[in-house]
C-alpha cells in the first residue's frame, strides 16, 4: 500500500518515495497485483507510467482499477493502460495551464484595483 505519497502532486518523482517502493518492488517481482481508485493518477509523466507498465508486464503483475483487470504483457491490455496514462498526462498539462493563465489575470486584477484602505478608528 502507497499512502505517504497522499496529498503529492504525481507530476514527478521528486519527494515520491511510495512511488519509487513500488516501482522497486514490482522490478525485483515481489509484487502480484499493482491494484489503485485511479492507476493513471500513479504516476503523470508518460516515462514513469511506461515505465511501470514495462516493469508489470515483465513481472507479470496484471493492473487493476474500478474499470477492469489489465495485463500489461498482452497488447490488447496494455492499450488502455497505456491511453489511461497519456490521457492522465494531458489532463495535467492542461490543469497547470489553466491555472497559470488564472494566476496572470488575478495579478492583472488586483494590480489594477486601488489598495482599500480602513479607517483609522470604526465607531
Amino acid at each position: 500500500m502507497i499512502d505517504e505519497d497522499l496529498g503529492h502532486s504525481a507530476s514527478g518523482v521528486v519527494d515520491r518515495a511510495g512511488f519509487q517502493r513500488l516501482v522497486s518492488e514490482v522490478g525485483l517481482d515481489h509484487v502480484g497485483l499493482v491494484l489503485g481508485l485511479e492507476m493513471s493518477c500513479l504516476a503523470r509523466s508518460g516515462r514513469e507510467w511506461r515505465q511501470l507498465l514495462e516493469l508489470c508486464g515483465l513481472s507479470r503483475a496484471p493492473l487493476a482499477d474500478p474499470d477492469g483487470v489489465y495485463d500489461p504483457a498482452e497488447h490488447n491490455d496494455r492499450m488502455p493502460v497505456g491511453l489511461k496514462g497519456t490521457i492522465s498526462e494531458a489532463e495535467l498539462h492542461l490543469m497547470s495551464a489553466y491555472f497559470s493563465v488564472c494566476t496572470a489575470k488575478y495579478r492583472v486584477v488586483c494590480t489594477a484595483v486601488a489598495p482599500v484602505r480602513w479607517p483609522a478608528s470604526v465607531p
